[in-house]
């Protein structure tokens, strides 16, 4: 009896697994497709979903460009995803954000006559900000604003980067009795470089070394030493700066395609001029640039904010005519 029951438990137990080893060879796993999201710093973000199925809105990454508003991505609809897809950042109707700059004065600072309490910046353009009288005895060294109880400091001028409105206040310093200020502004969000020089002479240390400012070319200080003689008052130089030129080449990359010429000179913060290429016939449609190795789209209604030449690829839509 014990050898019969042994017999009927190891026959159960092959044949269950005879049927597990059917119901796993039975399971048919569901067709995936990866939605690779291109982000602005050039990263990739892989999302995965069944085919023909569609993206919850989780799933679809935040497009925030520090700075500017109204990039999206190059694909609206994520419904239906029947293949591997890639999405892009699509900057064609992107801008530049304003910001305000709201000045705080007080303790015998005060704005300058007709100047406003109140300004707007944009971001990634030049910028110049007041600069305030302040008491006898004292000397305005910069602007700040605090955040995350930090200071802040910011240049008189320069390219603005900071993605918020600021309220700035000003710092002072005791000035140095009898001396006038040598101030040498960088223009690069550094600090400024101060001398100290006694009224009435001259200005004998060697000037500062030249600023470098992304985007241009800095030949020298706006004043030599020659100039800076018999001070009588405060002294602000300046780098003497002109923006850099770059080469853009034009990749048509499309047989048949022509354009007016292969590459142009584009200058660092300024608006770029490109032809249109033309296509070799009706059945296709320029649709953009794109830089090459990349899948980022290059907006020719932008400055150019590039501190290097950059190679751009033509992009088409190709129709099929149905008869």
């Amino acid at each position: 009896m014990i050898k019969r029951m042994m017999s009927l438990l190891l026959s159960a137990a092959a044949l269950g697994a005879a049927f597990a080893a059917c119901a796993k060879n039975d399971v048919t796993l569901p067709d995936l497709c990866t939605v690779t999201f291109i982000m602005p710093d050039g990263t990739e973000r892989k999302v995965k979903v069944e085919k023909g199925g569609s993206l919850y809105s989780h799933q679809i990454p935040v497009l925030e460009i520090e700075g500017y508003t109204g990039a999206k991505w190059s694909r609206t609809q994520f419904d239906k995803i029947e293949s591997d897809t890639v999405v892009t950042v699509d900057e064609t109707n992107m801008k530049p954000n304003e910001y305000s700059v709201t000045y705080t004065v007080g303790d015998g600072v005060t704005l300058p006559e007709g100047a406003s309490a109140a300004e707007t910046v944009t971001y990634d353009a030049p910028y110049t900000l007041v600069t305030p009288d302040v008491p006898a005895g004292y000397y305005f060294w910069y602007w700040y604003s605090v955040a995350d109880d930090a200071l802040n400091p910011f240049g008189i001028s320069g390219t603005w980067k900071t993605a918020q409105s600021v309220t700035l206040y000003a710092r002072c310093e005791e000035r140095p009795e009898g001396k006038v200020a040598v101030r040498f502004e960088k223009e690069n969000g550094e600090d400024p470089v101060i001398e100290w020089v006694e009224e009435g002479q001259s200005f004998e240390n060697a000037l500062p070394e030249l600023p470098e400012i992304p985007g241009y070319i800095v030949a020298s200080w706006n004043k030599t030493k020659e100039e800076l003689v018999n001070l009588t008052e405060d002294v602000v130089v300046y780098p003497v700066k002109t923006p850099e030129k770059y080469t853009l080449t034009l990749d048509l990359g499309l047989s048949g395609a022509t354009i007016e010429k292969t590459s142009v000179e584009v200058t660092f913060n300024e608006i770029p001029v490109i032809p249109i290429p033309v296509p070799p016939s009706s059945n296709y449609e320029f649709e953009g640039w794109k830089i090459k190795d990349t899948d980022k789209k290059f907006n020719p209604n932008l400055p150019y904010t590039y501190t290097e030449g950059k190679t751009l690829v033509a992009q088409w839509g190709e129709y099929t005519a149905f008869y």
